[in-house]
């Protein structure tokens, strides 16, 4: 899913954040990913499924008037899966940093050299 200027300042903390609550696992991430190699498709990666949770409660701790602004993203771009809950909306911006994650830790594990 492309985001819009808008989302990425808006989830830019939250995907800092899921990194940084569990170094284990995001170091966990990038090793899986360099030595298995890049998945395609969600759900990619066992580590990245342990930081699910904490994707979650970081976009569902945002303030209402970030999640509300989330919403008003959704609903201004077009989308593939036409949401309406606004609780389905969040939890798909979950899965968005959790992809966001992912991909910094591809990035991540190309750059790592000694584990």
């Amino acid at each position: 899913m492309a985001l819009t200027k808008e989302e990425r300042e808006i989830l830019r903390g939250p995907i800092r954040n899921v990194i940084r609550a569990d170094k284990s696992t995001w170091r966990d991430l990038k090793y899986e990913i360099q030595h298995e190699g890049i998945q395609e498709y969600f759900p990619y990666y066992m580590n990245a499924l342990e930081l699910w949770d904490i994707a979650k409660d970081e976009v569902g701790q945002l303030p209402e008037e970030v999640k509300i602004e989330l919403v008003k993203q959704w609903h201004s771009s077009p989308r593939v899966i036409d949401l309406t809950s606004d609780e389905k909306i969040l939890d798909r911006y979950a899965m968005v940093v959790l992809d966001e994650v992912v991909k910094r830790a591809c990035v991540a594990a190309r750059r790592t050299i000694h584990w």
